[in-house]
């Protein structure tokens, strides 16, 4: 992602990273940033025993980088076991340091992200039903809108009309937002129908639209 000064961050997985702050082992959350020239500002890791990816990378207006992906979960300053790992947003500030480390239980994997002019986060992610949740209907993924203090705002289904629920179905690959702000855009793959629609293939490429409240447009 590149920032209004030209400033570039940088988001990834790495294994052991020499001076960098941070690191668990196995593969690692990897946030970098540099300046316009390519030198590089910071960089620290974040992660456990097991494999945890740090997917996209986003800048806000005020030069916070905000990167998602996979991880274990974060509390009190600690990365607990990535036995337990969910999909999650990191918020940085300019100098690199975290300012929040959030976990999204119902997110399995968040795939990526776009940012609106005031700094609200939409994830899409791959989804896992929690523990004794009952599923109806089909659907492929969620989309995510995610305040600047990291708390969800809503969350949105990604529905097919199939009368069966399965996680190999389909799966969301971007999103974006419309140049006026107002209308969120998400796309991916299906393997079942879309009510109204009709199938072409075996898998077939769509495209949705959403408003800011998360209504199906």
């Amino acid at each position: 992602a590149v920032g209004a000064d030209g400033n570039v961050s940088v988001s990834g997985m790495s294994g052991y990273v020499p001076g960098c702050r941070g690191g668990g082992g196995g593969y690692d959350v990897w946030a970098l940033r540099f300046d316009a020239a390519g030198n590089q500002l910071w960089q620290f890791t974040i992660g456990k025993s097991a494999e945890d990816y740090g997917q996209t990378a986003q800048i806000d207006s005020a030069g916070n980088t905000y990167i998602s992906g996979l991880a274990g979960d974060y509390e009190g300053g600690v990365l607990s076991s990535s036995s337990s790992r969910s999909g999650f947003l990191l918020k940085i500030n300019s100098a690199g340091d975290v300012q929040y480390f959030k976990n999204y239980r119902e997110l399995s994997w968040v795939r990526t992200a776009a940012l609106d002019a005031q700094g609200n986060s939409y994830l899409i992610s791959d989804y896992w039903p929690e523990s004794g949740e009952k599923v109806t209907g089909s659907f492929i993924g969620v989309l995510d809108k995610i305040d600047t203090l990291g708390a969800k705002t809503w969350s949105q289904k990604v529905v097919t009309d199939s009368t069966t629920w399965s996680p190999s179905e389909g799966m969301l690959l971007g999103v974006a937002l419309s140049t006026d702000g107002k209308t969120v855009y998400v796309t991916g793959w299906s393997q079942a129908v879309f009510a109204g629609q009709e199938r072409i293939g075996m898998q077939d490429a769509f495209l949705a639209a959403y408003d800011t409240n998360g209504t199906l447009i």
